[in-house]
């Protein structure tokens, strides 16, 4: 490690400056000041991954000109707006020994995973493949590859990926005039603390205050143990993670005097997960279905009036990287996976043996057993009403463990060596959704978030 790693993350973590007015007290006047700079650092890396690709697809090269001038003019636009609410964040209680303790726990799950990240033992080698790799040839060309990515041989590096990490990656190299590769591996820690606020900020509303910590504490210390035994270190797991869990909470935490601008700070967190990975796709989907399968539920106003805000971001995020797929003859699908059909239902009670034992994330499987548990004691206590409140969650995980299922029967041999490379890395959000949503079925004093 040296400092010109240090320097490669602080560049890496600069699009915080785009994002962060579109987070200001006059738009989300109850967060603090790091749920401000992380929800901050993560719309600035969606809109610099948007806005680079619409420069590789007008074939103009990036510079630290033609990419941060236009967002930051974009980012002084929406400072300089009128309107939303002017009350600034309450700090509510003080000071005491239960966020102490909260915090210390934060501290040692964070040192944790760095300590880990540092030695080299979480980092994946899909960095080494190709997330790095296309990094570089990005930096290097001063735009998206697209002649790297149609060439025959170069199958491994995943043409179709959406660019979200790489471009993130080619912008600090641009700044820092070059590519850190204990940088790229660091990188998971920023987006794993990026969440901690945010949990805590969004589930409020619907949990109280130490109990939102708590479950943030929680998610913290499981999603560390978790993101440094999957090897995620360098690889988009961790983007990915943070927009899922966040557009999560903010669903699960949404009660019925909920300001319009929490769907839209949802709907942004599914547009950087449709950016970070495929599966991505598929994620924001569910939760975009799961949400308006809950608001049908509740008889919400304008149910579909709610789709469109959420589904509207997503669309207008990818759709420059699909018109470049198209524009540059690459291709929209993996030639690299297994076809999806035929469907081989005789491996059912091996790929379910398999994942079972590929779902301990870190901790024996107490990340998944401990909210079971929770939700298990708080049974006597679990009304419809808050079985409703929590539908976007559970819609989310059961839509999800029904795609692994039909992801693993489709692999033709063994599926066991598949399963136990990717279900570690490719479950996490579904972890993560899972902590949170069986923190809203179980945990004391949740209020019903709509009256009917």
């Amino acid at each position: 490690m040296k400092w010109t790693d240090a320097a490669f993350l602080l560049a890496y973590a600069t699009p915080a400056l785009a994002g962060l007015p579109f987070v200001s007290r006059r738009f989300f006047p109850d967060l603090a000041p790091f749920g401000r700079l992380a929800a901050g650092f993560g719309l600035g890396s969606v809109l610099l991954a948007w806005w680079a690709t619409i420069l590789s697809l007008a074939n103009v090269h990036w510079s630290p000109i033609t990419i941060a001038i236009p967002l930051l003019l974009l980012a002084l636009v929406v400072a300089r707006g009128k309107g939303g609410s002017t009350r600034s964040f309450r700090a509510g209680a003080r000071p005491s020994i239960f966020k102490g303790i909260a915090w210390l726990l934060v501290f040692l799950s964070a040192l944790y995973l760095t300590l880990v990240l540092v030695a080299g033992g979480a980092t994946s080698s899909d960095l080494f493949y190709f997330w790095g790799v296309k990094a570089i040839h990005f930096s290097l060309t001063r735009g998206i590859d697209a002649a790297g990515l149609a060439w025959p041989y170069a199958l491994h590096v995943h043409s179709n990926y959406p660019p979200l990490l790489p471009v993130g990656y080619a912008w600090a190299t641009l700044l820092c005039g070059h590519y850190s590769w204990w940088g790229s591996i660091l990188s998971a820690a920023l987006w794993w603390a990026a969440a901690i606020p945010l949990v805590a900020a969004l589930l409020r509303p619907r949990l109280a205050r130490q109990t939102s910590l708590a479950v943030a504490v929680f998610w913290a210390a499981a999603l560390a143990l978790s993101l440094a035994t999957s090897r995620s270190g360098g690889n988009a797991e961790a983007p990915l993670l943070l927009f899922v869990t966040v557009a999560g909470a903010a669903l699960l935490g949404e009660t019925a005097d909920s300001p319009p601008t929490r769907r839209w700070l949802a709907a942004f967190a599914l547009a950087g997960a449709v950016l970070s990975k495929n599966e991505g796709m598929l994620e924001a989907a569910l939760l975009v279905g799961a949400t308006l399968t809950a608001d049908l539920v509740w008889h919400k106003p304008r149910p579909w009036r709610r789709l469109v805000t959420l589904a509207i971001p997503s669309l207008i995020a990818y759709t420059p990287w699909l018109a470049f797929e198209l524009a540059h003859g690459l291709p929209l699908s993996d030639p690299a996976r297994e076809p999806l059909f035929p469907i081989h239902l005789s491996h059912w009670s091996l790929v379910g043996k398999v994942s079972i034992g590929n779902l301990g994330a870190g901790s024996w499987g107490l990340a998944w057993i401990l909210p079971a548990l929770a939700v298990a004691l708080a049974a006597r206590r679990l009304s419809w009403d808050r079985f409703r409140a929590a539908l976007p969650g559970l819609l989310f995980v059961a839509g999800m463990f029904a795609f692994f299922a039909f992801y693993y029967l489709h692999f033709s041999g063994d599926p066991s060596r598949l399963i136990a490379w990717t279900l570690p890395r490719i479950s996490q959000p579904v972890l993560s959704l899972w902590i949170l949503t069986a923190a809203c079925l179980s945990a004391p004093g949740v209020d019903t978030p709509w009256q009917l």
